[in-house]
């Protein structure tokens, strides 16, 4: 999923509100390219993962759910999530942080997806993420989710 977003409206950089909100930055050792993840729980997947990309006035995000990592040596697919409930629910969070309040022209953020509307319930279930002390210990994401329900 991609949120959009004009970098100068910020009121810190894309990189420190992004670290300000649990993401690590991170490097690949295959491609060099910069990007940042959070884990959901206390191994490396599954993680939300975001590639920052800048073109002329606009920035974007690039998120997606990594759910495992490649499982063939050199094969650079893996198991990935690129809309859905969860990750929704994850460019709403980010979504409240790289639009600012008082944002002349713009109202809210522009999540480019065939389906762009993020339901009160996604929004819920981040607040609830947010509020469990112990959420990245839980036992996957079912674990998580059927607890929250």
């Amino acid at each position: 999923m991609k949120i959009k977003f004009q970098e100068e409206l910020l009121s810190q950089t894309p990189e420190r509100t992004l670290s300000s909100l649990g993401y690590i930055y991170i490097t690949d050792r295959r491609s060099g390219q910069d990007s940042f993840a959070r884990p959901l729980g206390s191994g490396h997947y599954p993680r939300f993962h975001i590639y920052i990309n800048r073109e002329d006035q606009f920035s974007f995000l690039n998120l997606h759910l990594d759910q495992r990592p490649s499982v063939y040596k050199g094969a650079k697919a893996h198991a990935a999530d690129y809309d859905g409930e969860v990750v929704e629910g994850e460019a709403a969070r980010l979504s409240a942080y790289f639009v600012p309040k008082k944002a002349a022209g713009i109202k809210k953020p522009i999540l480019e997806k065939e389906t762009v509307n993020i339901s009160q319930k996604n929004v819920s279930l981040m607040q609830d993420l947010a509020e469990i002390p112990d959420f990245r210990h839980e036992k996957g994401l079912e674990g998580l989710l059927k607890r929250l329900w």
